[in-house]
């Protein structure tokens, strides 16, 4: 049976009959979340909660205190780190001997709103350019015939950082999963995007696209706050191993702190 790859530009253009066709969302949000979290997980962070609120990500870092579990609230809200939380969404600062061992709560602008988007999906990722090839071998060694990129966007607006990763993406997809195909414009939309910013060299490629991510919407508010680093990082292909997924329809109850988070944990391919 073909497999397809369908990709939403926001979250707000996905329709129930996208939700309803896919078996694998993959949620993309290069410019940071999901470069974070994929850091973060290669740097021993046992599991990434993503909630949408702040409150929500206090209530439940509390609440996971008080049982004596290791846990740090992290994340963003318009770039900045937000006030009180023990780690901004800067990939940079997820080092081993911060977050080694530690479950951390996340809520930012774009990206954990986009997670929540997709909620009743069976099984969702996280995707970026640095784990674009780990992404792709777990999608070939997995049972998922349909497939579902969403590009979180920034402040409700569509992220040529996000097209480019869903296209460098869906590329990558098409050339190694048996019988997979792109289905509707917005897939090859972005595989265009992603072609003209790649070319037919590879050598350098990393380069370009910090150059195009410098260029953004999202690049430039971030070299505004101070984060010109994090374009860098977020450039970088194939660097970590890292396939942060969650399984919705397995996360505990909220019976207490864990509200309506999803829960991330990094999955090993055979």
């Amino acid at each position: 049976m073909p497999r397809t790859v369908q990709i939403a530009l926001l979250p707000s253009l996905i329709s129930p009959a996208f939700l309803d066709s896919i078996d694998l969302a993959i949620v993309i949000d290069t410019l940071r979340f999901t470069t974070t979290a994929c850091q973060a997980l290669a740097a021993g962070a046992t599991e990434i909660w993503t909630v949408s609120e702040v409150e929500e990500a206090r209530r439940a870092a509390q609440a996971e205190h008080a049982k004596g579990r290791p846990t740090l609230l992290c994340g963003e809200r318009e770039c900045r780190p937000i006030a009180g939380f023990d780690l901004g969404n800067s990939p940079a600062e997820y080092l081993p001997d911060v977050i080694a061992g530690k479950q951390l709560i996340f809520s930012t602008t774009n990206g954990t709103r986009a997670v929540n988007a997709v909620r009743s999906v069976n099984r969702i990722a996280l995707a970026a350019m640095v784990n674009r090839q780990a992404i792709s071998n777990y999608a070939s060694h997995s049972s998922n015939q349909h497939i579902g990129i969403v590009c979180a966007g920034t402040d409700g607006a569509v992220a040529m950082e996000d097209v480019l990763t869903a296209g460098a993406l869906a590329e990558r997809l098409t050339e190694s999963v048996a019988a997979c195909h792109l289905h509707g414009d917005s897939a090859h939309l972005a595989l265009a995007a992603w072609r003209d910013v790649c070319g037919p060299q590879s050598a350098q490629v990393s380069k370009r696209i910090e150059h195009r991510f410098a260029a953004c919407a999202g690049g430039n508010n971030l070299v505004k706050a101070g984060y010109e680093q994090d374009l860098h990082f977020a450039a970088q292909l194939d660097t970590l191993q890292a396939v942060p997924v969650a399984h919705p329809q397995c996360t505990p109850e909220p019976a207490d702190s864990r509200c309506n988070a999803l829960i991330f944990s990094t999955t090993k391919i055979a």
